[in-house]
């Protein structure tokens, strides 16, 4: 009879030591958010990779008769969705943390996720469309109801008003070929889900815009 303690239990996602240590977690530490990031989406990546190759070989069963897979199939198919989906998230999740260690001036770790996103923010038609943006912020702040009256926006148009002259400066600094931590955070300040860009404090949100200025000086 088997010890149930010698028996191997499945490792939860993202614990324990991985078969190959990435970049990451070799040069930040396992519990590095970037590091937990990437064995995230390594393990999930690997199971929808397992459950590619399965499912199809099911179909192929159940077209050839095989009784009692139908079920199995479609559940299947449904985990494979919320692996997917999860995925997705998961290296949504990674590019954020590549992008915050940028943001602090560790862009050249020689890491496969830093690297990439290092190479997307300094492609010029990247940082023109950053400026592009804050331009179409400055505007839209000014007459905030003209083109959709019923639609709130999601910043506070009084804000982005009291600002107006700092983001005009971001916006020169960007078609001025800044480094690539500069543009990192201004990539932060526009998408960042706790960017102060979107709050109703002006006073938080010109400190954050003078750090920026300060930084790319």
């Amino acid at each position: 009879m088997t010890d149930v303690s010698s028996r191997r239990l499945p490792r939860a996602p993202g614990l324990g030591p991985a078969r190959g240590r990435s970049a990451a977690h070799e040069l930040l530490g396992a519990e590095h958010p970037l590091a937990r990031a990437e064995e995230r989406v390594r393990w999930l990546r690997r199971q929808a990779m397992t459950l590619g190759v399965l499912l199809p070989l099911g179909a192929l069963a159940a077209i050839g008769g095989v009784p009692g897979l139908r079920a199995a199939l479609l559940a299947g198919a449904l985990v494979q969705a919320w692996l997917l989906a999860a995925l997705s998230a998961a290296m949504a999740g990674t590019r954020g943390r590549a992008l915050e260690l940028i943001a602090t001036g560790r862009g050249a770790l020689p890491v496969a996720s830093v690297r990439r996103r290092r190479a997307r923010l300094l492609r010029p038609r990247h940082v023109h469309g950053l400026a592009k943006a804050i331009q179409a912020l400055r505007r839209e702040a000014r007459c905030p109801y003209r083109r959709h009256p019923r639609s709130r926006p999601l910043y506070v148009p009084a804000v982005i008003r009291a600002v107006d002259a700092e983001l005009g400066t971001t916006a020169r600094i960007l078609c001025a070929r800044p480094d690539v931590s500069t543009v990192a955070r201004i990539e932060r300040l526009l998408c960042g889900e706790a960017s102060p860009l979107y709050g109703d404090d002006p006073r938080r949100l010109r400190e954050e815009l003078t750090r920026i200025h300060f930084g790319a000086a």
